[in-house]
């Protein structure tokens, strides 16, 4: 690179020849610096010095260029009013070159130029970077002269510019942004007021870039007023377009509460158009107590200017209940004040059924969460526990739900349980396939065996992808247990059937044996249960040696579902016929139909045998009975003529007025074949009780006189053996009674004549004392007793037994012994009559 030497000399006013005509022109100064300008010309410098602006904080600049920024003049088109005043300046200079520069951050630009050719040059290369350093004229006499300019391109070449004069253009805030200069091609200096008339051309550059700045502010004001009316059209076309096709109502009320707008299906809603709408109050179209919350409700709005949002209660056109969601705003206006309300309403009546069903279902998954004692749980696609039943976390050790939250079974279970669960739940996540009831096998907390029934299935998104899975695990332990203890029992049960004596059958209706134990088999004759079930299969016909006893098995299974002792012969496999009898019952499917008949078989042979046989006993005792019935009858009638002559002539002479004596002696003869009388009919009634034809009277009778009348019967046996008859009465009892008075009768006497018979030379004692009187009846016990040997206590069990006797002697070997009779109520029914007045 070539350099230039430029040598610089001071010339005093002495020392420079310079003619009074070119210093009275200012094209030079009186002294100062100068060079051989021809020197150079001819060896110019190759590097032009860069001027910067000196001093100038870097924050001003900055400042410097945002205000030339703001008036938006650098690369604009040419105007008018900048050209007109640079002409101006030219023509008040008389200068060589007249420009309008602008500084920006790396370049001068050039907005008016005459007789200048640069459209813009590096800001190094032009005066005005020095001219905006300041606020004042940049006076330049002469180029050449001044080391800060006489580098310059435009001073060393074309143009050769020689003396330049420039008014920094300074904004309303102080900063310089440019200049307005003159340029000569010769040294020349300015009067005063040609500078002045500059600076006054440089001020009106600035007033003409404020009013440009202003018109362009103006332009863009007006600019953005029109487009902000469009968009205000276009918003309120939108918005009216929005208005109208939404489904919800919109409405817009004043402060007074009159309709200022209303949207098209809140007008079809009331009937009304828009105009009779605007205007109006909620009075005018609504029930005044429905009117008075609206009017409150936007009261409300405006007073607080807070949002109203509430779900309320409304009466539909169908007069059906719904639900309405309301949205009330204030309208706040340009000056910040409340100008009125709007309102948004909709009908939520699906939503809000849709919200109670989703409240009910939730409600319901709570109570089954909280309640259900199986084990319910939710896992996310990571097995992490999202939610669970209370007995799931119970289970786990945990008081509250949240403790369980975002766990996993790693956290709870040994390593290798806990990674079969995952992997066991990965699998499912992956292939979407649920696991049903599987049974597993755990410890509890408190180390005790737990079986559990689990299933898992996925959980679906609304997407249909798989985000988790759903766990119900039952705690089956007891089911368990009792399914073990069933097994068992069932063993126990197969065992006892097995080797039971009894026959154990399980039949189909059709007549198949399904099951039958050995004992069924060895009881038809065959060797084992299979070989039973492989011969039957016909068993009405193959079994029974009546093959109706199986229908009327089946009957009687339809009616009752049960039969217990159904008699009936059946085959054996060896042909011969014995006689079974069967308990069994149906059994049922849930459906309420016949599975199959099960029961038991007993063999009956032997019992039926005796049966037979006691029945051709029975017979014979018949026929035996039904001789001596006979024989007793053509006997009894051989009894009744003597007797008969007897009663007969002792009657006759009673009739005759027997003396004292002789009526002693008649009167127990009469009443002694009276007795025997009666102890032959009772000897015949001894077949009709067998023919079941003996029937007891009821009349009424003299109870004390029966009662002395029986003991004058053995009062003369009595006195034979030296013994004393006492015979005591209650007074209480009443005289006449209803009964059978010969059957009792007969049972005094032979109770008086067993006294008197087995007593020597002591008491006999009959007392009759009344237990009860009542309208039902009188209650009377007799008592015989004897001072004689009594009855042997081991045979007073078969005293009552027919034909038995407790000592087939006449003599008794005990001490007496009396005996009783009470006259009871049973008595009286097996008399066959009543006791009472």
């Amino acid at each position: 690179m070539r350099s230039a030497r430029i040598e610089l000399k001071y010339v005093s006013d002495e020392q420079r020849s310079t003619s009074q005509e070119d210093q009275a022109n200012g094209r030079l100064p009186k002294g100062g610096w100068t060079t051989d300008w021809d020197r150079l010309r001819q060896r110019p410098c190759v590097e032009p010095l860069k001027i910067v602006s000196q001093n100038q904080p870097a924050h001003s600049e900055e400042k410097r260029l945002a205000a030339l920024r703001r008036y938006s003049i650098l690369d604009t088109l040419p105007e008018v009013a900048f050209d007109e005043l640079n002409r101006l300046a030219l023509q008040i200079s008389g200068a060589s070159s007249s420009v309008i520069s602008f500084l920006d951050a790396d370049r001068v630009w050039f907005k008016s130029r005459i007789a200048f050719e640069y459209p813009e040059l590096p800001r190094a290369d032009w005066f005005c970077a020095w001219t905006c350093h300041g606020t004042e004229i940049l006076e330049v006499p002469d180029t050449a002269l001044d080391p800060r300019f006489r580098g310059l391109k435009v001073v060393l070449e074309e143009p050769h510019v020689r003396a330049y004069y420039g008014c920094p253009i300074v904004t309303l805030d102080g900063h310089a942004i440019g200049s307005l200069g003159v340029a000569f091609w010769q040294p020349t200096r300015l009067a005063p007021g040609v500078l002045e008339t500059l600076r006054i051309a440089a001020r009106q550059v600035m007033t003409q870039l404020e009013l440009r700045r202003h018109l362009v502010q103006l332009s863009r004001i007006f600019e953005e007023q029109r487009r902000a009316e469009d968009a205000l059209r276009t918003t309120e076309a939108f918005f009216q377009a929005l208005v109208e096709s939404l489904p919800q109502r919109i409405i817009r009320k004043d402060k007074d509460g009159r309709f200022t707008f209303a949207s098209r299906n809140f007008c079809s809603e009331l009937g009304r158009s828009l105009d009779e709408i605007c205007g109006r109050t909620d009075f005018d179209f609504f029930p005044e107590e429905l009117a008075r919350k609206y009017q409150h409700d936007d009261q409300q709005v405006m007073a607080t200017r807070q949002i109203l949002d509430v779900v309320e209660e409304h009466l539909r056109n169908d007069g059906a209940k719904g639900f309405v969601q309301v949205v009330k705003t204030p309208l706040i206006d340009s000056r910040g004040e409340v100008a009125g309300v709007q309102g948004i309403f909709w009908d939520v009546t699906e939503q809000r059924r849709l919200e109670q069903a989703l409240a009910h279902e939730r409600d319901l998954l709570k109570a089954l969460l909280d309640h259900i004692p199986d084990r319910i749980f939710f896992k996310d696609s990571q097995s992490r526990f999202i939610r669970c039943s209370s007995s799931m976390f119970s289970s786990l050790g945990f008081k509250s739900p949240e403790e369980v939250i975002g766990k996993t079974d790693f956290d709870y279970y040994p390593q290798e349980e806990a990674q079969g669960f995952f992997d066991e739940e990965q699998r499912i996540i992956t292939t979407g396939q649920p696991l049903i009831n599987k049974i597993q096998n755990h410890g509890s907390l408190s180390g005790e065996e737990v079986w559990s029934s689990v299933t898992k299935v996925p959980i679906y998104n609304h997407r249909g992808l798989i985000t988790g899975v759903i766990g119900l695990s039952r705690d089956i332990t007891k089911l368990k247990v009792a399914e073990q203890a069933l097994r068992k029992a069932e063993e126990n049960y197969r065992n006892i059937v097995e080797n039971s004596v009894e026959g154990f059958f399980q039949t189909s209706a059709d007549g198949h044996y399904l099951a039958a134990n050995r004992a069924l088999a060895r009881l038809y004759g065959y060797s084992s249960a299979e070989e039973l079930m492989a011969a039957m299969t016909d068993i009405q016909h193959e079994l029974y040696v009546d093959p109706n006893r199986r229908e009327e098995f089946h009957r009687l299974m339809r009616e009752r579902r049960e039969v217990t002792g159904f008699e009936s012969q059946i085959y054996r496999k060896d042909g011969g016929v014995i006689w079974i009898s069967e308990s069994a019952r149906s059994v049922l499917d849930e459906a309420g139909n016949l599975k199959f008949y099960e029961g038991s078989v007993e063999d009956i042979t032997a019992r039926k045998l005796a049966d037979k046989a006691r029945e051709a006993a029975a017979k014979a005792e018949l026929e035996s009975a039904q001789v001596k019935a006979q024989f007793l009858a053509n006997m009894s009638h051989e009894f009744r003529t003597p007797l008969n002559a007897i009663i007969g002539n002792a009657s006759l002479l009673m009739a005759k007025s027997p003396g004292p004596e002789q009526r002693e002696l008649l009167e127990p003869i009469s009443h002694s074949a009276e007795a025997l009388h009666h102890l032959i009919n009772d000897i015949l009634d001894f077949s009709r009780i067998e023919a079941s034809k003996l029937v007891l009277e009821s009349i009424d009778f003299d109870l004390r006189q029966l009662t002395e009348s029986s003991a004058e019967m053995v009062a003369q046996s009595a006195r034979k053996q030296a013994n004393e008859l006492i015979c005591w009465l209650d007074p209480a009892i009443p005289s006449i009674v209803k009964g059978d008075p010969a059957r009792l009768r007969q049972i005094l006497a032979n109770l008086l004549s067993n006294a008197a018979k087995f007593t020597q030379r002591g008491q006999i004692h009959l007392s009759v004392r009344l237990l009860s009187d009542s309208p039902a009846g009188v209650s009377v016990r007799f008592d015989v007793s004897d001072t004689g040997i009594g009855i042997d206590e081991k045979s007073k069990p078969i005293i009552f037994q027919a034909f038995t006797q407790a000592d087939g002697s006449t003599t008794r070997r005990f001490g007496g012994t009396g005996l009783g009779l009470t006259i009871s109520r049973e008595l009286v029914l097996l008399m066959g009559g009543r006791i009472g007045f």
